[in-house]
């Protein structure tokens, strides 16, 4: 589902969430904080990215992390994902949900 979220003369600005599953090796590199939107469970995004963890290359400032080695982490909150995290192997699997924004032309409704 696509949200729009910001409009000029030329084009309408679009976020919608995409989902990916990622294969990294620990240690991961990554900052994570726990963020809590009015109404939802906890979840825990990434917040920063050294560049030499091998998470570089794959997440992104911003994603949620969703789940890990397959297993939903969705509401465990801060503690839960980095125990499940702690508990993974050395390859770990951990799925993100990712906002991607998108432009896409004005398209101007016809007067009557």
């Amino acid at each position: 589902m696509q949200v729009l979220v910001k409009s000029d003369d030329a084009f309408d600005y679009f976020r919608r969430w995409d989902t990916l599953d990622v294969t990294l090796r620990k240690p991961l590199g990554a900052t994570l904080v726990e963020v809590v939107a009015t109404g939802q469970a906890p979840a825990v995004k990434v917040k920063a990215l050294q560049e030499d963890g091998s998470a570089a290359a794959m997440l992104k400032p911003g994603d949620i992390i969703r789940s890990v080695m397959g297993e939903s982490v969705a509401a465990m909150g801060f503690d839960g994902v980095m125990a499940a995290l702690g508990a993974a192997p050395d390859e770990v699997r951990i799925g993100v949900s990712r906002a991607v924004i998108s432009r896409e032309p004005r398209v101007e409704e016809p007067t009557k």
